[in-house]
């Protein structure tokens, strides 16, 4: 210790110390001014130093506890992605979903076993996986589009799955995705589409002429369902002529299609 910093502690007692209080007093006051470096570092260390240990062992449990969580994740992910991978058949991948609720990649199974059972002509099956996709997506942050495009899947298989109220929910789930304005514009464009071209099929005109004017006031006109919207179009050429006035499509999603709704055939007198 410098002959300053002994001279200072000192002359600090005697200054600075109350009668009576016998403890040990480090006090700073102008006779420590000119200390230099190394006597201002021993000070500080006496003042601060079991505060800087514990603050610097804290700091270092935390990113020892950040690093072993994302590398956790890391290998959980990777697990996961393989387990997915030797999910060969569609019912595999429902039991892997199953086992995996919560997850994104359990929707993506959800949604791959759907795609498949649709392609072998199981579409009661295929309607229920999607639809299952569908909502683990929207339990899930940032995975709205995902979301939409499991919800018009659903539609169409559910529509083909010739089930007792199979087509009126596939149009309920049509109608309601067309009728919500920040869904995805791919999907709402393909659900206005479904719901234009089930009434074509259906000989309905008015209301396929009304889902396709819906889609020129709702959609960009660079939305892929526009240029399918023209091809649809050229196949029937009235339906670019509008016969009479015709109200908005219902957009309630809890609406039951009526006799006059998309897709469904108008009765005959």
């Amino acid at each position: 210790m410098s002959k300053q910093m002994n001279r200072r502690f000192s002359h600090g007692k005697e200054k600075g110390a109350a009668r009576g209080d016998d403890r040990n007093l480090v006090l700073v006051d102008e006779d420590f001014q000119d200390a230099d470096f190394e006597d201002r570092v021993w000070l500080y260390w006496q003042r601060h130093g079991r505060k800087t240990i514990a603050g610097a062992t804290a700091l270092f449990v935390a990113i020892i506890a950040a690093i072993v969580w994302v590398e956790s994740g890391k290998m959980r992910t990777a697990s996961l992605q393989a387990e997915y991978a030797s999910a060969k058949t569609p019912e595999a991948k429902l039991a892997f979903a199953r086992a995996n609720e919560g997850h994104p990649i359990a929707g993506t199974a959800y949604f791959a076993a759907g795609r498949e059972f649709s392609e072998a002509g199981k579409y009661a099956e295929a309607a229920d996986a999607f639809g299952n996709a569908g909502r683990v997506f929207a339990d899930l942050e940032d995975f709205s589009a995902m979301r939409d495009r499991a919800t018009v899947s659903e539609a169409v298989v559910r529509a083909r799955a010739g089930t007792e109220g199979a087509e009126e929910n596939a149009f309920a789930l049509l109608k309601k995705l067309a009728g919500t304005p920040g869904a995805d514009p791919l999907c709402r464009g393909q659900a206005m589409y479904e719901l234009a071209a089930a009434a074509l099929a259906a000989g309905n005109l008015a209301e396929a002429r009304l889902w396709l004017d819906e889609m020129d006031r709702s959609l960009d006109p660079s939305n892929f369902w526009q240029m399918r919207k023209s091809a649809l179009i050229s196949a029937e050429p009235r339906l670019a002529f509008a016969e009479e006035p015709v109200a908005a499509p219902a957009k309630n999603a809890a609406e039951t299609p009526s006799a006059d709704a998309p897709g469904v055939p108008a009765e005959k007198s």
